[in-house]
């Protein structure tokens, strides 16, 4: 024997050793339990329990031998007539045409004993939706934590995909309710009972868009001439209306049956109320209130747009596929607007808000940090901001004597670098064109690098005030400007906005009302300090500057910059105006910077006789400080801090609701006359 055979010998023992052919042999003839249990089972179905009964069907919990399983098995109501078999055998048919992971299958049609039709379904332990929106309705804490609005549109999403395949085979359903839908306790999902479906007709087929060809698609004219007992057969409120009249029915039909499903879900009660003949004239007045009108929860406006579509009186104003339904139930999800809403510019914005609510939450988070360092001199006084406000009369002080010395020797170099330093981090920005001049002096000298950028940094911020937006961007690039988010917007809004300015040097107004909505958060006291240095050189053109101003005010007060209020300007004298502040959420009128009080009125350009701050948040007088008037309506304001400065006789009628009497506004403020109006929010 050959070396190469003696190997082969030995391998072979080893794998016959490693496999235990002996065993292998064992394992090739087992028990089989479930075979021995298939020949002995003399009958399929056992165990039967009844569950419930309704429509044309009971239901029974039985226990399949075959496949060792609980399922639910239906058995019809009415057995007088082969016809009323006939009918309950058509919805297993159609049931059993639609294989779909959230429509409940239909495994086997059968004959029994005594030669009654029955069906097998899955059997699924769970509740119906109705049952959860009745809990819903009335408050159950347990259900409300277990079915947020997000899973019951989860729950909506997986009945439009069944609704969609059926749809695709040319099967309407016709009778979608909270009742016909089953969720599981594990998240499952099913739509029940086609006992109304019908198929559509060819000319039907061809019109729909869900409808795709198939050798499975069913036969109308076997499933549909076995009509239910009255063609309007389904249930009111969530029936179409051309249902109700016995017109032809399309995808559409479902579609508002859709409609009417989603507006229970967002309020937990039916679109329409009242008995039959009632409910069935509201829908065919398509008398629908929003949701949000007849329920004490928020509702998104996005649902609720797509809800109202859905049910729209005439079909060819719905959505004419479910798909369309689909896709915008993505774009609400996703937090974008619905085509359904018909959205603008402003839903646009709000919606982009929503998305970013983090990021803005964060940069308002610095805002105020920042607007409470500006806003010293209107706040109440605290050992913080008296702390502050030593520190910047100290820096004013020391940069008027740097000044006033002709070398700007006098102040030691630490001193300075603390006074810019100082400035810098209180946002002030007064003063420009002379601090450029010092600090230009200054760099001439040998600084370290942290002082040089110190100083870079603000007379960068000092040319962005003046809109020298040239000068800016070489200051900033002699820094790492990309590593301060301040900086980096500075870069940015200059590089944006040089190409913008005019033969003056100076940006337009449209220019200067882009910026001010563009404009970043932490940077925005930047753009105040640049309206207050060139509104010094425009013309007083009132009407051109309000739109303006209403971005201003908006910011001030921490609004979005454009919003679907108006302000509104008219002419009051010859000479002065009147404008129309009212049903605003403004609080402050006044500019948050650091410059002379005049200086900070942002209301200078127009010269006002009249001023309406009505049903708005306004409740300081030091905001009105500068301002002179003939006329303040203040109505739905009960309440004023710092009513002393109505004595310095700037404003001589105020029109009001204030919680003080007649008397006493008479006798503390002489100079004034206070006339009572009605408070409402009509007037």
């Amino acid at each position: 024997m050959s070396d190469l055979e003696k190997s082969f010998q030995h391998l072979n023992s080893n794998f016959q050793q490693f496999y235990q052919v002996d065993k292998l042999e064992e394992i090739a003839h087992p028990d089989c339990p479930i075979l021995d249990t298939l020949r002995s089972s003399q009958e399929h179905y056992t165990d039967e329990e009844f569950i419930t009964a309704g429509g044309e069907k009971k239901i029974y919990r039985v226990r399949d031998l075959q496949g060792d399983r609980y399922l639910a098995l239906a058995r019809p109501v009415n057995t007088e007539s082969e016809q009323d078999l006939e009918s309950f055998l058509r919805e297993a048919r159609i049931s059993s045409l639609l294989q779909h992971p959230n429509i409940l299958s239909v495994h086997e049609t059968g004959l029994d004993k005594d030669g009654l039709p029955f069906f097998t379904m899955d059997f699924m332990s769970g509740q119906t939706l109705a049952s959860i929106l009745k809990k819903l309705k009335n408050k159950d804490a347990q259900t409300l934590n277990n079915f947020p609005l997000s899973r019951l549109i989860d729950i909506f999403q997986k009945i439009c995909s069944a609704l969609s395949y059926a749809h695709s085979k040319a099967i309407l359903h016709l009778d979608i309710k909270p009742a016909n839908i089953q969720v599981g306790e594990h998240g499952e999902v099913l739509l029940c009972d086609w006992g109304l479906a019908q198929v559509m007709n060819e000319d039907k087929k061809q019109a729909s868009s869900d409808y795709h060809a198939s050798s499975s698609t069913p036969d109308p004219n076997i499933l549909n001439d076995l009509t239910l007992i009255g063609e309007s057969s389904g249930t009111p409120g969530y029936m179409s209306p051309e249902k109700l009249r016995n017109d032809e029915l399309s995808p559409a039909s479902d579609i508002y049956s859709l409609g009417s499903l989603l507006y229970t879900l967002l309020s937990y009660q039916e679109a329409f109320q009242g008995s039959i003949k009632e409910i069935s004239e509201k829908t065919l007045a398509a008398h629908v209130s929003p949701p949000s009108l007849i329920c004490d929860h928020r509702i998104p406006r996005g649902l609720e747009a797509i809800c109202l579509k859905a049910m729209n009186l005439a079909p060819c104003d719905r959505y004419q596929k479910i798909a369309e339904l689909e896709d915008d139930l993505k774009l609400y999800s996703s937090g974008f607007p619905t085509k359904a809403q018909n959205p603008n510019v402003i839903i646009y914005l709000k919606s982009w808000s929503k998305r970013h609510r983090k990021s803005l939450l964060l940069s308002s988070f610095f805002t105020a940090l920042i607007f409470m360092l500006l806003y010293i001199s209107f706040e109440q006084i605290n050992s913080e901001r008296i702390q502050a406000l030593t520190e910047k009369k100290r820096a004013e002080e020391n940069l008027r004597l740097y000044e006033k010395e002709n070398e700007y020797s006098t102040i030691q170099a630490e001193n300075f670098i603390e006074t810019i330093n100082n400035l810098y981090i209180l946002n002030n920005y007064d003063e420009a064109p002379k601090r450029i001049k010092i600090i230009k002096k200054y760099l001439e000298r040998d600084l370290s690098p942290k002082d040089r950028k110190l100083l870079l940094s603000y007379k960068a911020g000092l040319h962005f005030v003046l809109q020298q937006y040239d000068t800016c961007i070489q200051d900033l690039e002699k820094l790492d400007y990309a590593k301060s988010g301040k900086l980096l917007a500075l870069h940015n809004l200059s590089s944006r906005y040089k190409i913008k300015l005019n033969q003056q040097g100076s940006l337009e107004i449209p220019d200067l009302e882009n910026l001010t909505i563009q404009c970043p958060n932490h940077i925005i006291h930047m753009v105040y300090y640049s309206y207050f240095y060139h509104s010094k050189s425009w013309p007083r053109e009132s009407e051109k500057n309000i739109n303006l101003i209403k971005i201003l005010l908006n910011r001030i007060n921490l609004l979005p910059p454009i919003t679907d209020k108006e302000i509104k300007l008219s002419q009051y004298t010859d000479k002065t105006f009147s404008l129309d502040l009212s049903h605003h959420d403004y609080i402050r009128l006044n500019m948050p910077i650091a410059v002379y009080n005049r200086g900070r009125n942002l209301l200078l350009i127009i010269p006002l006789g009249k001023l309406d701050l009505s049903y708005t948040k306004f409740n300081n007088m030091v905001e009105l400080n500068t301002y002179s008037m003939h006329e303040l309506h203040i109505a739905g304001i009960p309440k004023l801090h710092n009513m002393h400065l109505f004595n310095t006789g700037k404003i001589k009628k105020v029109y009001h609701t204030l919680d003080l009497s007649d008397e006493k506004l008479k006798k503390d403020h002489p100079k004034v006359t206070f006339i009572r109006v009605k408070n409402t929010v009509d007037q």
